[in-house]
């Protein structure tokens, strides 16, 4: 009986870990067609956002070139700690030009090398994207990886936004 409460007891501590480290939603998140809000949702037992695709002055996923040199030092960016001994540049990461920001990174986070699937509602294009650095207001990724993702859809397209297991992202 000890043995079944101590056991109900750290799976209920596990699952308020967990319930904590999920995005909260609350009854103004919803996409405005007006706004760059962000509508939470659980998919796949993951996390999913859905964001809308924004120029790099607004939240949402930006852009920067940062992320398109393959010889970018990993000492630059948030993840250097956990990611630096084994990639020490851009290029080493196994899915690169597909790197960039998250929004649930921080320096040395758990969340660095997380890989996400970003698809664009409008086209249908996606990209898997390994967060290596942060990024506050969403998603910030390379050049290369935002012309894929925007393809013909233009800028202002929402964006579906999946935690995906690291192996679709190389690892």
């Amino acid at each position: 009986m000890i043995y079944r409460t101590t056991v109900a007891f750290i799976f209920t501590l596990f699952l308020t870990q967990i319930s904590r480290a999920l995005p909260r939603a609350s009854s103004s998140d919803h996409i405005s067609p007006a706004s760059n809000t962000v509508q939470h949702r659980l998919s796949n037992g993951g996390p999913a956002h859905t964001l809308r695709l924004a120029s790099v002055q607004s939240p949402g996923i930006t852009h920067d070139l940062v992320y398109d040199n393959p010889n970018g030092s990993m000492s630059t960016v948030a993840c250097s700690n956990p990611l630096e001994p084994r990639y020490p540049y851009f290029g080493d990461i196994p899915n690169f030009p597909y790197i960039g920001g998250a929004f649930d990174v921080e320096e040395g986070s758990p969340n660095c090398g997380a890989c996400w699937k970003l698809t664009n509602l409008e086209n249908k294009a996606f990209i898997y994207l390994t967060a290596i650095d942060r990024a506050p207001d969403g998603f910030k990724i390379g050049v290369l990886a935002y012309d894929t993702l925007k393809g013909d859809g233009g800028e202002g397209a929402l964006v579906d936004i999946v935690n995906v297991p690291p192996h679709y992202c190389g690892f």
